[in-house]
């Protein structure tokens, strides 16, 4: 009975400790978007703004995913335990926010929060932050379980990360003649969708890239740059193949409206194969074991 309740004890202080965490971004949010004050110090109205809610809630989900790297060892101290997971949970708390400030500083260069969320309440915008806030959690995820406890080894594969997914999010440009921008401006959903889901699947890569045994730091940043390299080089020739085993009627006729516009019904089915050509890419690239072809001859 007494060791079913200290696991209960030991459950809700964990519990407590990760709510102690979450909370504390409610206020946090606060230094990164000033203009909201109104709505992080006071009652939720998501019928009100609803992509001022999905905005926000993109980087909740974000941080909880990350504290997902985190364990609690019952075969050591549980203090000492607890006190570790508080402190990276506050270095991953910050590094979350400053990777959050420098990529949308990088793709949203030509927007301002306060507008688009506030005054426009514009979901296009909202939809795209939230793939953001997603996609910086898994890259985040993995980098604390990749550094073993190193602030100085998550600090260097941070900075990689950060400059792999700015470098390569620019390269939307080449997998889709969508001009996202202009739709993100008027509002409509099409290629803000694709842009999202090329978001996520960009941080898949790279965080996947980062699962490889790592004995000396520089091989091991060197392997994970090459295996993004030839994913995202593969990733190109899925997504020219599977419309060949999918094919859409009339794709380029039907799906633009008469001012040329990506509507919502193009931004599904691009969506679609990205997701596919990606889950694809990924089986070729890090699912094959070369050694065991070694051995066999």
């Amino acid at each position: 009975m007494e060791e079913v309740l200290d696991r209960f004890v030991i459950l809700m202080t964990y519990g407590i400790v990760l709510a102690v965490i979450l909370y504390f971004y409610r206020f946090a949010h606060l230094f990164l978007y000033p203009n909201g004050e109104k709505q992080y110090t006071r009652v939720f109205h998501p019928d009100k703004n609803k992509a001022d809610t999905l905005h926000y809630f993109g980087r909740m989900i974000g941080l909880c995913y990350i504290l997902l790297a985190f364990e609690v060892h019952t075969l050591n101290n549980i203090i000492v335990d607890f006190i570790h997971i508080l402190i990276w949970g506050v270095v991953s708390f910050l590094l979350y926010l400053l990777s959050l400030y420098i990529c949308e500083s990088i793709l949203f260069y030509d927007f301002d929060y306060k507008t688009e969320i506030h005054k426009k309440e514009n979901f296009s915008f909202a939809l795209i932050s939230f793939s953001i806030a997603c996609s910086l959690s898994i890259i985040l995820n993995q980098l604390i379980i990749e550094s073993d406890s190193s602030f100085i080894i998550l600090l260097i594969l941070w900075l990689l990360c950060m400059v792999l997914f700015g470098v390569f999010s620019k390269l939307f440009k080449f997998y889709s003649s969508l001009n996202v921008i202009e739709d993100v401006h008027k509002q409509k959903l099409g290629a803000p969708l694709i842009f999202s889901v090329f978001i996520v699947a960009l941080a898949l890569i790279i965080s996947v890239s980062l699962q490889q045994k790592h004995f000396e730091l520089q091989s091991y940043m060197l392997r994970v740059v090459l295996k993004v390299l030839l994913s995202l080089t593969i990733l190109p020739v899925f997504l020219k193949a599977l419309p060949k085993l999918f094919p859409a009627k009339n794709l380029t006729d039907s799906l633009r409206n008469e001012h040329g516009e990506t509507n919502l019904s193009q931004g599904i089915y691009e969506s679609g194969l990205l997701i596919t050509a990606t889950l694809l890419t990924l089986s070729v690239v890090f699912k094959i074991n070369f050694e065991s072809l070694v051995n066999f001859y």
